[in-house]
C-alpha cells in the first residue's frame, strides 16, 4: 500500500511534465543496430550507470538538486546517510537497475548525425509519440520481467528541484501520517529513495548539447538481487554496458531516414522493414 501512495506522490510531483502523446520522436543509431532492432523485434535499454554521460547525470543530481534539499528538510537524521548510501550504491552497480533508451525531437538533424548517426551513414527511426506511449509501458520480452515507460526529460533546475522537493515534502507527510516509527524508518525512506533515483533519471544538467541529444527516454527500472529481484541483464553490447531487451511497439514506426553518408538503398530498406508500413526518406542534411 505504501509503494503505491508513494508512486501516486511522485506522480503528482511530476504532473507538470507529463508525457504529451502526440507528434514525432527520433532515434538516431548505426545501420547494422536499425538492422537488428526490425529483425529481432526488440530495443535495447542500457545500463544507465554505464553510459557515457550517466555519473554525470547523478552527479549533477546529488549536488545541485538533493543535496540542498536534505539541508532543509525535515528527514530523521538516521534516514539521512542511507539516502546517500543508496545512491552511491546505485552509481557503483548496486541492488537497482535502470536502463534507459533516449529519443530526441529533432528531425534530420546535422548534429545527430554527427554523434549517433554514425557519422551520417547510419539511420534515424521516427516513433509516433502517442503510439509508443499507449499503455502502461512496453512489453517485456518474457513474462515475467517488466515493461518500460516513456518519461520526458526535465531541463529546468527549478522544474527538478519542485518536483523533487514535491516528493519529499509527500513523503514526509505520508510518513507522518502512517505513522512510521524508527522501526520502519529504513525500509519507508529506502522506497522514497528510489523515486528519488527516478527523480534524478528524469533531471539532466542543462546543456545545449544534452536538450538536443534527449527530450524523452525509455525507462525500466528492476531490482537485481535479493528476494524481492524482479529481472535479469539480457546480457551486455560490445562496449561491455549491461542491457535489457524490449518488445518494439512497431506500430509506432513512421519513417526511416537514411543517413545523409549512408549507402543503404531505399529498396533494401524496405526489405529490412517487412510488412512495416513505415515511410522510408532520405536525409536531406549536407555534412560537408
Amino acid at each position: 500500500m505504501l509503494v503505491k501512495e508513494l508512486d501516486a506522490i511522485y506522480e503528482n510531483a511530476w504532473s507538470a511534465h507529463r508525457l504529451e502523446k502526440e507528434g514525432s520522436m527520433w532515434h538516431y543509431t548505426k545501420a547494422d543496430v536499425f538492422e537488428k532492432v526490425i529483425h529481432s523485434g526488440t530495443l535495447w535499454l542500457s545500463d544507465v550507470t554505464s553510459q557515457n554521460t550517466g555519473h554525470d547525470e547523478l552527479s549533477y543530481f546529488q549536488k545541485e538538486i538533493l543535496t540542498p534539499l536534505l539541508g532543509v528538510k525535515s528527514i530523521p537524521l538516521v534516514v539521512r546517510p542511507i539516502l546517500r548510501d543508496v545512491f552511491d550504491q546505485f552509481t557503483e552497480g548496486g541492488p537497482l537497475f535502470v536502463a534507459t533508451l533516449s529519443f530526441c525531437k529533432l528531425e534530420d538533424d546535422m548534429a545527430m548525425w554527427k554523434d549517433y548517426g554514425e557519422q551520417g551513414r547510419g539511420v534515424a527511426i521516427e516513433f509516433d509519440v502517442g503510439q509508443a506511449g499507449d499503455g502502461p509501458g512496453w512489453e517485456p520480452v518474457e513474462n515475467d520481467r517488466g515493461g518500460a515507460v516513456l518519461e520526458t526529460i526535465v531541463y529546468e533546475p527549478q522544474a527538478q528541484k519542485r518536483s523533487t522537493e514535491s516528493l519529499i515534502d509527500g513523503a514526509i507527510q505520508l510518513g507522518r501520517r502512517r505513522g512510521i516509527g524508527n522501526r520502519d524508518q529504513r525500509q519507508f525512506w529506502l522506497c522514497v529513495t528510489m523515486q528519488l533515483i527516478w527523480c534524478a533519471i528524469r533531471s539532466k544538467e542543462p546543456t545545449e548539447a544534452n536538450r538536443r541529444q534527449a527530450e524523452i527516454r525509455a525507462v525500466h527500472a528492476s531490482s537485481l538481487k535479493g528476494d524481492g529481484a524482479t529481472d535479469k541483464i539480457d546480457g551486455t553490447d560490445a562496449s561491455g554496458r549491461r542491457h535489457v531487451c524490449r518488445k518494439l511497439p512497431k506500430d509506432a514506426i513512421r519513417c526511416i531516414t537514411i543517413g545523409p553518408e549512408s549507402s543503404l538503398k531505399p529498396e533494401y530498406v524496405r526489405e529490412v522493414l517487412g510488412a512495416l508500413p513505415a515511410e522510408i526518406r532520405r536525409s536531406r542534411v549536407d555534412m560537408r
